[in-house]
């Protein structure tokens, strides 16, 4: 198995600066965001407290769970409870290729091969375009990064690097780190793999089940596979949505619990209630 690094072991060259900049513009080919912000469900994480019995022994689910920084916010919130948790965190790329194509530039690619990110003399640059990016003129520079990848691809020069290619961490290091957190690779919306059947007393998926990226069926579909995950009467199911980094929002969460008869029920709402709420079996459509 090749040994999995950070980017900052990896690229000695690259600033703290510029390694939260790359993370905070990688975005994936689902078009979701790998970055997680601090302290953005404090709220929530206190709810699900409130709901556990005291001192119980919690097995949960962190889905799609970005780099981790909230997941191990909630396992501090539920440790600090009196909790002893086992928490699993999820999402869909955990790892990336670092491949490096001369002296001075290397690309982040996925699993998959597709690119992420382009770092040139240590500065991150992405490969795709923010509107602003046609105020500042830095579109050029993506579009001349992209022109240079796709010519050095076709020439095989790729492929060839790949062999000496590192494999690079997308969690926080402190995640990675931490004993009490598994991280695992998963889609969301595929049939859960059989250990996580029923096993967990505690789901959350936070800002990850987008109605206005996936559309609704295919978000009910996701909800699906996290009830699934469920262990059975008492355990929670949480959904969650953060407003965007800056703005003035408020989370928007809903708490369900399941009941003896598998049926899931709103326990709490947080703000004005997740807005996928209703897509959850045997809840009303408003």
């Amino acid at each position: 198995m090749a040994h999995i690094h950070s980017l900052a072991a990896a690229v000695p060259a690259l600033s703290d600066t510029a390694e939260r900049a790359l993370f905070a513009s990688l975005r994936l080919p689902g078009g979701i965001f790998k970055t997680t912000s601090a302290r953005r469900l404090p709220d929530v994480d206190r709810a699900i407290v409130a709901a556990l019995p005291p001192g119980m022994a919690v097995t949960a689910l962190d889905a799609g769970a970005s780099s981790g920084t909230t997941t191990l916010e909630l396992v501090e919130a539920l440790d600090a409870a009196g909790h002893r948790t086992a928490m699993t965190m999820t999402d869909i790329s955990l790892t990336a290729r670092l491949v490096w194509l001369s002296p001075r530039y290397a690309v982040l690619l996925d699993g998959d091969g597709a690119l992420l990110q382009h770092l040139v003399a240590g500065r991150a640059v992405r490969p795709w375009r923010r509107r602003l990016d046609y105020a500042t003129q830095f579109w050029l520079v993506t579009a001349a990064a992209n022109r240079w990848f796709e010519r050095v691809r076709a020439r095989g020069d790729v492929e060839r690097a790949m062999a000496s290619a590192s494999v690079i961490q997308l969690v926080a290091p402190q995640v990675a780190a931490h004993r009490g957190i598994s991280c695992e690779e998963g889609d969301i919306f595929a049939a859960p793999p059989q250990h996580h059947l029923c096993a967990f007393d505690v789901v959350r998926a936070a800002n990850v089940l987008l109605p206005d990226v996936f559309g609704e069926e295919r978000t009910a579909l996701g909800i699906a596979r996290l009830i699934e995950r469920l262990r059975g009467p008492g355990a929670l199911l949480v959904l969650a949505r953060s407003p965007a980094p800056g703005s003035r929002g408020v989370n928007r969460a809903t708490i369900f619990r399941m009941g003896g008869d598998g049926q899931l029920a709103v326990l709490r709402r947080i703000g004005a209630g997740s807005e996928i709420e209703a897509l959850v079996p045997g809840q009303r459509r408003s």
